[in-house]
C-alpha cells in the first residue's frame, strides 16, 4: 500500500496545515521580495539611462548621424555615407557591439544600446573617425 504524502509532512508535525507558513509562498515570496527591495535601485537606472540616452542622442546628432527619437534604453542611429552593415562592421573592428538592422530588415540603421557616460565616450570616439571619413 502507497503512503500518501499530499498535505502531509513527515515527522512530528504530521500535517502541513499547521506549520507557520504555507510551502506554496515561498516561491512568490521570493519572486516578489527584488521588486519590494530594488524598486529605488530600478527607477534611479531608469533614470540614469534616460540622462545618458538624451545626451548621447546629442552628442552623436552633432556629429551629423541620423538618431530617432527614443525612449528606450536603445538608439536606432544611420551614417551619412556608411549603410548598416559597414557601420556594424566598423564599430566592431573598435571592439564596440551594435545590432546591425539588417536584422530587423533596414539596411541602414544600427541599434545601439545606451550604457553609461564611459560607454557613451568610448562609442563617440570610435564613430568620429568613421563619420569624418566618411
Amino acid at each position: 500500500m502507497a503512503t500518501r504524502w499530499a498535505g502531509r509532512a513527515p515527522g512530528p508535525c504530521s500535517s502541513v496545515s499547521h506549520l507557520p507558513w504555507a510551502w506554496a509562498n515561498w516561491p512568490k515570496a521570493g519572486a516578489l521580495e527584488p521588486l519590494r527591495t530594488t524598486a529605488e535601485l530600478v527607477a534611479r537606472r531608469a533614470r540614469t539611462v534616460a540622462g545618458e540616452r538624451d545626451a548621447l542622442t546629442r552628442r552623436l546628432r552633432s556629429l551629423g548621424l541620423d538618431v530617432t527619437d527614443s525612449e528606450a534604453n536603445v538608439l536606432w542611429v544611420a551614417a551619412p555615407g556608411l549603410d548598416g552593415p559597414a557601420l556594424h562592421e566598423a564599430l566592431a573592428g573598435s571592439q564596440i557591439a551594435v545590432m546591425a538592422g539588417t536584422r530587423l530588415g533596414d539596411r541602414e540603421h544600427v541599434r545601439i544600446t545606451v550604457h553609461d557616460a564611459r560607454a557613451s565616450d568610448r562609442l563617440v570616439r570610435a564613430l568620429e573617425p568613421l563619420v569624418r571619413g566618411a
